[in-house]
């Protein structure tokens, strides 16, 4: 049993290292990336995926939504909204130059539209 939750901590531990030995190698990211992994076959994404952008607390929408999911249905403190309505009234930000770019429309945390892009590359696309 010991044993067991030793070799648990162990690879936990080593899991901590490698990310925070991945996070200094890259100086030049957005404070708000933990790492950045090449994904071997994995498919190359577009600028023009972008749904939405990261200030670092913040997340933008940015001006033409893919797929249907401007038309998507969320529940928000003024009641249900559509993501179009929501967008709207965050309004544009302070812009996307030099922040992280996300191919969904809540900086990586989905949901996802109907477009296959998105489950080809649901993170960012810069």
């Amino acid at each position: 049993m010991k044993q067991n939750q030793l070799a648990r901590t162990a690879a936990w531990l080593l899991t901590i290292c490698l990310i925070l030995l991945v996070v200094f190698a890259q100086e030049d990211v957005h404070p708000d990336v933990v790492a950045v992994f090449d994904v071997a076959g994995g498919v190359r994404p577009r600028p023009r995926w972008a749904s939405s952008y990261s200030d670092g607390e913040n997340c933008y929408c940015l001006p033409f939504l893919d797929g249907t999911i401007g038309n998507f249905v969320v529940e928000t403190e003024l009641g249900w909204l559509t993501t179009q309505e929501v967008c709207d009234l965050l309004g544009p930000g302070p812009g996307r130059r030099g922040r992280p770019v996300y191919n969904d429309i809540q900086c990586g945390n989905g949901p996802p539209n109907d477009d296959e892009n998105e489950f080809l590359c649901p993170g960012r696309t810069d």
